[in-house]
Parts: structure tokens; C-alpha cells; sequence
């Protein structure tokens, strides 16, 4: 249409009128005649009309050639990715950031897209969709944090795969026993302001629990996992699967079945096992033990006077702005909650009833992955705990009597990577979830990653993120 427009415009300037061309060409219609001025402006608007179709077929045909060529290169990348070789170079994020791969990049950095740190961005997305690819997995969050800022938040896959809802960053999981850390940082926080003494008994502040024949474990036993409580007695124990049957059934008893399950208070929660003997001398062993933070949780309410739920919110999530981060209730309506999900005989199905009300200070937290790097990084800033707090319990570890190393902190477990690299970190095993917290006090780096799906090693995962953002110093120099 341009050049016919270009063509009329040449015509008028040689003094032939258009308008009386255009009404030629509706009086020869009528009239059956070909005049020479008929015939010369309708070949003009046919000729024109054909070569303007041509045009946009070479167009159409340019640009078709264009996205198949980059669809093939990010292909390529990605295999690439896929048979182990490390993708570090800046053509990865052109494909990347062209073939519009999920990325919350540009709202976290708002920097040029020429950077070490998108680069090294650029390779996490690969790393993560190739392990969500291996293993299956619907929907995951990760967030990495590097001197207190957000360097790469991703979210992948599907949160809802029924209803085809995409996973965000706003979505909440459960993070199961990172909810130890949580707790933790409580009890360290109480210690500092000398509000209780984790050397005393824990009877001393909850005296409903009972006297043991083997001794009586002390607050800071129960922290380290050294009390003697045992553990879960299997995986029946966890899941509660005698729940299941009343789940898709119309049994009379059905609200009341969940809601006698539900532990109200913490203390109600201890009665679960309270009657039992424990399994070694306090401090004699080391025993990883949920009951032990549940009881830990009776302490730290019976020592302040304030209900658990509402000491976290005070101490931790109000002064970090973790607005996200609540105890799981089964019943209410929680805003962005991702469904769990299970593999049974290799199908993804979703998972089982699972009550962790009476191990709240233990398993029963749902958060956000944001939210959990800011906790993560409060302990590179000393916001909540003292430097020495953090470095001569939280991060050391427990040697038994014996002589035994155990690299267990208060609360932390002290991690090293393929490279060599220590982390201090908790990873989190629901029913119908994965989740790893990690942090690099040499490094300044904070990384965080869930799933919504049981039985995936978010944990190895998360290590090698961490060592991507471990050299991200030395790649950067390199680039420069």
C-alpha cells in the first residue's frame, strides 16, 4: 500500500488527476470499456498490490527464519547444560532472556543485562529447569541472596497442576524442619536477654513434663538434638496415613476426626510422648528429634508467658518483616499456599493428610522463599542474634563424650559442598514438599530453595547454586 501510495503521488504531480482516475475506473466498469486511462491506473493498483504481497511474504519469511535459528541455539544451550558441561557465557542470557524464560531478574536488579551476575543467572535457570526436568518435579521457588541483596529469584513450573496455576514467588511452602531454625533463633534470642538458661533442665520451666529414669535433658540438649527423645518411629508415624481414609468420604465423623487430631496448645502437643523414656543419657548421644523441638517449644512459651505462636511473630517475623510466614492450619484459607504433592509407583499424585500441629516449633511453619532469605541473611548482619551467638553455637559443632564430631549447631547444621565449601544450613522434608535453607558466612550468600514435591534432593541442589554465586567474584573479574 505504501508504494501505491508512492505511484498516485508521482501521477498527481504529472498533473493526472487521481480523483477523476478513480471515477474513470468506476464509469469504464459500467460501461464494459478499457480506456487508456482505465487501464493504466488499474494496472497501477494491481501491480502495486502484488508487489506489496511480496514484500510482506519475504518479510514473514525473515522473521520466521529468525526465531527458528534462536530456537535452535537455546536448544542447543540447554543440551549443552544437560550433558554436564558448565554454561557460563554471555550468549546463554541473550537465549535466555529471547526465548523468554520465566525470570523475576529484571525486577530484582533493574542493571544492564551485560553482567557477570545476570550471566551467572542465565546458568541457574538452566541448572533449575534441568532438574526439574530430571526429577519430575511440578513446581519450585528459589531465591539466592549475595551481600543482602536478591542476585537471582526464579519460580518454575506449576503450584496447582490441576487447575494449570503458575508457581511465583509469592507461593508459600511448607518448609518443614527449617521450622527448627525459626524456633532456634527464639530460644537464642531468650538465652541473650537472659530471660531463661538453656543449661536448666527442661522441667524447670515446663514441669508437666515428666522425670526421666535415664536423667532429665536440659534446654540446650534439646536445641543440639542430644536430649535422648527419639524421633519419628517410621514413615506410617510421619505421614499419619490413618488419616487418609477419611479424606474423599462423607463419614459422619469426618470434621470431628480432624479436629480431635489438632493440637490446640503446644503443651497439648508434648502429651504425645511425654510417658515415654527416652532413648540415651541426655548428652550422651546424638539423636535428630522433632519431639525434642516440640518440647522445646512448651519451654519457651512456659518462660515467657506468651502463647509460641505469638513469641515468633514478636521476635522473628515482625522485626525481619516476614509477612509471610505462619503456621500451617490445615482449615483456613491461606492466601498463595501451594498444593503438595507425592510420587507413588512413579505418578504424581497429591499427597496425603498431614498434621503437624503438635510439632509446630519443629515441622509446622509455611513460608515464602523471600521471606526465608531475609531470615537467612540476618545472620551475615547480627540483626536478631550477636556475633558470638551465632558463631559459638549456632555455627560450631557438638562433640560428644565420647570424642565424636557431630557437625550439629544450635539449631544449624554445618554442611560442606562437592568443592569443599562449608555451609551453614537445615533442610526441610514434608509430606508434599522439599526445602533447603543454606548460608556462606565467607561468602555473604544466602540461598533458598523449595519444592511441592516430596522425595526430590532440593539439598544438592541448593549446593550447587551456592557454588555458582561462590565464584561469582572471580568469574566477574574474568569478564572484566
Amino acid at each position: 500500500l505504501m508504494w501505491v501510495n508512492k505511484v498516485l503521488r508521482t501521477l498527481k504531480a504529472k498533473s493526472i488527476n487521481t480523483c477523476s482516475a478513480a471515477k474513470s475506473i468506476n464509469t469504464c466498469s459500467s460501461a464494459g470499456s478499457t480506456g487508456p486511462s482505465c487501464r493504466l491506473v488499474g494496472t497501477v493498483v494491481l501491480v502495486g498490490c502484488g508487489i506489496g504481497y511480496m514484500s510482506y511474504k519475504r518479510e514473514k519469511r525473515a522473521v520466521d527464519k529468525a526465531l527458528n535459528d534462536l530456537t535452535n541455539e537455546v536448544a542447543q544451550l540447554k543440551e549443552t547444560a544437560r550433558s554436564g558441561n558448565l554454561v557460563s557465557s554471555k550468549k546463554v542470557t541473550q537465549a535466555a532472556q529471547e526465548s523468554k524464560l520465566p525470570t523475576e531478574r529484571a525486577q530484582v536488579t533493574q542493571k544492564s543485562q551485560d553482567t557477570p551476575e545476570n550471566h551467572l543467572a542465565a546458568c541457574c535457570d538452566v541448572e533449575l529447569q534441568k532438574f526439574m526436568d530430571t526429577n519430575g518435579v511440578p513446581g519450585m521457588v528459589v531465591v539466592v541472596m549475595k551481600d543482602g541483596k536478591i542476585v537471582w529469584r526464579e519460580a518454575a513450573g506449576k503450584s496447582d497442576i490441576e487447575n494449570n496455576v503458575p508457581m511465583t514467588v509469592d507461593h508459600v511452602f511448607r518448609i518443614a524442619s527449617i521450622s527448627k531454625l525459626l524456633t532456634a533463633t527464639a530460644l537464642c534470642k531468650l538465652v541473650e536477654k537472659g530471660v531463661l538458661d538453656w543449661d536448666q533442665p527442661a522441667r524447670h520451666y515446663f514441669p508437666e513434663y515428666p522425670e526421666k529414669e535415664k536423667g532429665n535433658p536440659t534446654v540446650y540438649q534439646l536445641a543440639v538434638h542430644t536430649s535422648g527423645l527419639r524421633h519419628y518411629l517410621n514413615n506410617r508415624e510421619k505421614k499419619i496415613h490413618e488419616h487418609y481414609e477419611y479424606l474423599s468420604s462423607s463419614h459422619p465423623q469426618h470434621e470431628a476426626f480432624f479436629q480431635s487430631n489438632l493440637c490446640s496448645t503446644v503443651a497439648k502437643g508434648v502429651e504425645k510422648f511425654s510417658h515415654e523414656e527416652l532413648v540415651h543419657e541426655p548428652g550422651s548421644a546424638y539423636l535428630y528429634s522433632s519431639q525434642g523441638y516440640a518440647l522445646l517449644s512448651a519451654v519457651l512459651e512456659s518462660a515467657t508467658n506468651i502463647k509460641f505462636d505469638k513469641l515468633m511473630i514478636q521476635e522473628i517475623f515482625q522485626p525481619l518483616k516476614m509477612h509471610s510466614t505462619r503456621v500451617e492450619d490445615y482449615h483456613q484459607i491461606i492466601p498463595h499456599r501451594t498444593r503438595q504433592y507425592s510420587r507413588v509407583s512413579g505418578v504424581i499424585r497429591n499427597c496425603v493428610y498431614s498434621d503437624k500441629s503438635w510439632t509446630v516449633a519443629g515441622e509446622g511453619y509455611l513460608s515464602n522463599m523471600t521471606d526465608l532469605a531475609v531470615f537467612g541473611n540476618s545472620f551475615l548482619t547480627n540483626e536478631l542474634l550477636s556475633k558470638s551467638m551465632i558463631e559459638k553455637y549456632m555455627w560450631s559443632p557438638q562433640i560428644l563424650p565420647s570424642g565424636k564430631r557431630v557437625n550439629q549447631g544450635v539449631g544449624f547444621r554445618i554442611e560442606k559442598d562437592s568443592a569443599g565449601n562449608w555451609w551453614m544450613g537445615h533442610g526441610g522434608d514434608a509430606v508434599g514438599g522439599k526445602s533447603h535453607l543454606l548460608i556462606s558466612p565467607k561468602d555473604k550468600i544466602v540461598v533458598v530453595a523449595a519444592s511441592n514435591l516430596s522425595s526430590v534432593d532440593v539439598k544438592s541442589f541448593s549446593l550447587k547454586i551456592g557454588q555458582y554465586w561462590k565464584g561469582f567474584e572471580e568469574n566477574d573479574r574474568k569478564d572484566e
